[in-house]
This record gives C-alpha cells, structure tokens and sequence, in this order.
C-alpha cells in the first residue's frame, strides 16, 4: 500500500477526532449516541449493534419506576374505594334511618314503599325528603264538615248509642239532618279507624 502523506493541521484535526471519540466510547450514554448514530448511517457496524441494548442500571431503574408506579396507582384505587365505601355508607345510613322514621310515624308499608318508589325515580337520596314530596303529591282526604244548617253539634253531651240514633232516625223520618250527619260521621270514623293516611 502505498504511503499517504498528510499536512501537519490535518493530523492535528485527525488526533483531535482521535480523541474526542475515545471520550465518547468511554462514556456509556454518549457511547450509545454515537451507536445510534452509527446505526442511521451504517446499521451493519458492530457499533450499531449497541444502540438496542438495554443498560442493565437503566433497566433497573426503569422496573423501580414501574413498581413504584404500580405502588402509587394501587394506594389511590384504595382510597378512593374507601371515599366511595365511606359515601355508600352514609347514604345507606341516610336511608335506613329515614325509613325507620317514617315507620315510627306510622306509615304503612304500601307507603314507605311508594316513597321508595319515588326515590328511585326522582333520585332522592333521602326518604324523609321523599316522604314530603309524596305528601305534597298525594295529600290525606279532608275531614267531613257537619251540616251547619240546622244547629251546631254538642260536644259536651255523651255520645248516644247506636240503638238509641237510629230510633231516633226513623222516629225523624230521615229528616233530622243533624242526626243524619253525626251518624254518617261515626260511620266515616269507624271505616277509617285509626289507621295512618298514607
């Protein structure tokens, strides 16, 4: 092979080449920039080789990010699985206890049920709220008025029995409106009883 001869600045420039790329296959990061690099212009340099291999450190560290990211994902799922528990708690408190209170005000079954009803489709959380709306909705029949057109009733006198009401009646010939009225509102009273209205 025959000589080269090269000028004095240009193997100044070659040392200098020389030197900053043993600094750079020294360094294991710029070592494997530069392997990418060879890899983009010569991928079958065994240099390129180096640019998909995986520092074992990095890999390292890249699981200990993986695991404390798993870690970090797990403790907020927790939490909010108590936040959600805690929350389905108060409402199933909420709940039970407005239910006893309405039961303790003596609504029948037919009618906590009915509010049940409307809490689910209004999406009331709280059956005392739902129980005043059904109220509003559906409010108890409203007491008979006795006929005030011929005299007023006597409350002080003792009740008159049954027997004693309809002699009365037929002496009266049915005409005894009085009579008539406090019959039909003993008989009112003794159908409704003292059953709640709801």
């Amino acid at each position: 092979m025959p000589a080269v001869e090269i000028d004095e600045d240009e193997l100044k420039q070659l040392q200098t080449l020389r030197t900053q790329v043993g600094s750079i296959l020294k360094s294991p990061a710029a070592r494997k920039k530069l392997a990418a690099a060879v890899k983009d212009v010569n991928p079958k340099d065994p240099l390129a080789a180096e640019a998909d291999a995986v520092d074992p450190i990095e890999a390292k560290f890249a699981e200990m990010e993986k695991q404390l990211a798993a870690e970090r994902k797990a403790r907020e799922d927790a939490e909010a699985k108590r936040t959600q528990d805690a929350k389905l708690g108060e409402l199933s408190t909420l709940r039970s206890n407005g239910i006893a209170r309405l039961r303790q005000d003596k609504w029948t079954d037919a009618g906590i049920t009915a509010v049940e009803k409307l809490m689910e489709e209004k999406g009331i959380l709280d059956p005392l709220d739902a129980a005043a709306i059904y109220e509003k909705q559906h409010p108890p029949a409203m007491p008979i008025v006795p006929s005030t057109s011929s005299g007023s009733w006597d409350f002080m006198a003792p009740p008159a029995e049954t027997e004693t009401d309809m002699k009365a009646l037929i002496e009266s010939k049915g005409e005894s409106v009085p009579l008539v009225d406090k019959m039909a509102w003993g008989a009112i009273q003794e159908v409704r009883g003292a059953s709640p209205r709801r």
